[in-house]
């Protein structure tokens, strides 16, 4: 995670899903590298591989509401060299969301499987 560089114009629409987003606010790009290990990724026809994930990131104050949200199901069909990929670095996911620069946010990041049911999740604190 890290800031954009450059920022955008203060009159760029604002990164993520909080419309009511007001105030001063700084533009994270947030890059999530998901273990190909805990997601179920089917063998089908062709040898491709299938799964489906949800990644979503929560931006919340130290009162815990919440100022910003961002995310997306990735629905993936994996020929087998992208597979072979994924097995040496993970399964990408890229996000850009608008933080409130006036004040302390912690951003939660959760990963979860469809398939299995299975789910992570991971705070990071900003100051």
């Amino acid at each position: 995670m890290a800031p954009v560089d450059p920022q955008p114009t203060t009159s760029a629409s604002h990164a993520g899903k909080n419309v009511k987003l007001a105030g001063p606010v700084k533009r994270y790009a947030v890059d999530i590298m998901i273990r190909w290990t805990d997601v179920n990724l089917q063998l089908v026809a062709g040898g491709k591989r299938t799964g489906k994930v949800q990644v979503e990131l929560l931006a919340y104050d130290r009162d815990g509401h919440a100022l910003n949200w961002e995310g997306e199901t990735l629905a993936m069909i994996l020929a087998p060299d992208m597979y072979a990929a994924i097995q040496h670095s993970g399964i990408p996911a890229h996000f850009q969301i608008d933080l409130p620069s006036d004040k302390n946010v912690f951003l939660e990041t959760g990963v979860y499987d469809w398939e299995t049911g299975r789910a992570g999740t991971l705070e990071i604190p900003i100051e």
